[in-house]
């Protein structure tokens, strides 16, 4: 801002006097001026305070920008009022040298139309002080009780991320713990419903993710592509591998039920259709991220409990292997019969990842395993898994 200096600028006839000049009061006025543009971050109408009656004060507002005296007792119209003095001087008169501009409450019927000097009160809100502005915000806190998330900043070892349990924002700066080759990120903690989490996000958007349970903390692992499940088949025992799991996802073992393409009569044309189903209500173990393991059944419906506690390859034998009283075998869940001639038969089997408590088949992600029987040359029985 523009600046005089008017008792250090002197002259050797007048010490410390500043000479008035007409150009000299026009510099001060338009420093005013300029000042009043500050009216602006209330917006462009509203009053700033009310005139009062007892005892008899002017009020302050501001109409389109301009800060104005605001005068009478309250009405539904405002209106600017100018007028203009004359000054005379020795040296003559100087015409209209001055002019005063004040607001004033008038009254006027409703449909009395407005100009750039009369307007309807209602145009001018009032002005709400920062301490009122405050005491909302506070009162709209306190009603929906929000929770106020803590935001840190600087460098963190991992021992320090590792004490923030409760809801924050942790802006970790280069130097902090390294984490799957990182060491600047953003860690948000998480408190859902109890459930205690944290999750990294890095510069190139990798995310990685860790639970609180049993009063410790789980290592973050890459949340990228993570509800997925692997299989592999060596000498006959089945291997999974999948990505990190939440503690509330399980893998589950599906069924898959062919229906003769004759189904119902009338309908030959039927074509054969499959269908996915969690027949024996059975889970296997999950193992540890990105690690290939042999999983173990440990849940199943009433009538398989016996089989917790097995490994899935000779699961599978128990449960769809059977042989016939008469003579010869067959697969449990298979229509096929056979008369004579080599036996061979198979039967599908799912393994999926779901996330729900409800056993959302159709989206969960499905891995399909072969059980296969036939007999070899020597007439023995083959049983056999194999990844599709």
């Amino acid at each position: 801002m523009d600046k005089v200096s008017y008792l250090s600028n002197s002259t050797t006839a007048q010490n410390g006097v500043y000479p008035v000049t007409i150009q000299g009061l026009d510099f001060i006025q338009s420093q005013i001026l300029t000042l009043q543009n500050l009216a602006f971050n209330g917006g462009d109408n509203y009053v700033i305070k009310e005139p009062t009656a007892d005892p008899v004060q002017n009020g302050i507002m501001v109409w389109a920008g301009e800060v104005l005296p605001l005068s009478g007792a309250a009405a539904n119209y405002v209106q600017i009022v100018s007028a203009k003095k004359s000054i005379t001087t020795d040296n003559g008169v100087y015409t209209d040298a001055r002019e005063t501009r004040i607001a004033q409450y008038i009254t006027k019927p409703l449909n009395t139309p407005e100009t750039d000097t009369l307007k309807l009160r209602s145009r001018f809100a009032a002005i709400m002080t920062n301490a009122a502005i405050w005491a909302q915000v506070e009162a709209l806190m306190n009603a929906a009780k929000v929770e106020t998330v803590v935001v840190l900043r600087g460098v963190y070892p991992l021992a320090a991320l590792d004490k923030v349990i409760t809801p924050a924002r942790v802006l970790c700066y280069t130097g902090s713990a390294n984490i799957g080759g990182y060491n600047a990120y953003t860690v948000d903690a998480f408190n859902c419903n109890g459930v205690i989490y944290q999750e990294l996000k890095t510069a190139d958007l990798r995310r990685f993710g860790r639970y609180f349970t049993a009063g410790k903390w789980s290592d973050f692992v890459p949340l990228d592509d993570q509800c997925h499940i692997e299989a592999k088949v060596i000498r006959g025992t089945l291997y999974l591998r999948h990505g990190f799991l939440p503690p509330y996802a399980r893998i589950i073992v599906l069924r898959k039920k062919r229906r003769d393409k004759h189904a119902g009569k009338g309908r030959n044309y039927r074509s054969v259709k499959c269908a996915w189903y969690h027949g024996w209500k059975m889970e296997l173990a999950k193992g540890q991220p990105n690690t290939w393991y042999v999983p173990k059944c440990i849940a199943a419906d009433k009538p398989f409990r016996q089989h917790i506690g097995k490994e899935f390859a000779p699961l599978m034998t128990e449960l769809l292997f059977r042989t016939r009283k008469s003579g010869g075998w067959y697969i449990s869940g298979v229509q096929k019969e056979w008369k004579s001639g080599p036996q061979r038969a198979y039967a599908k089997i799912g393994l999926g990842i779901i996330t729900s408590a409800a056993h959302n088949v159709a989206n969960c992600d499905l891995l399909e395993v072969k059980f296969r029987v036939w007999p070899d040359k020597a007439g023995n029985v083959r049983k056999t898994l194999s990844v599709e």
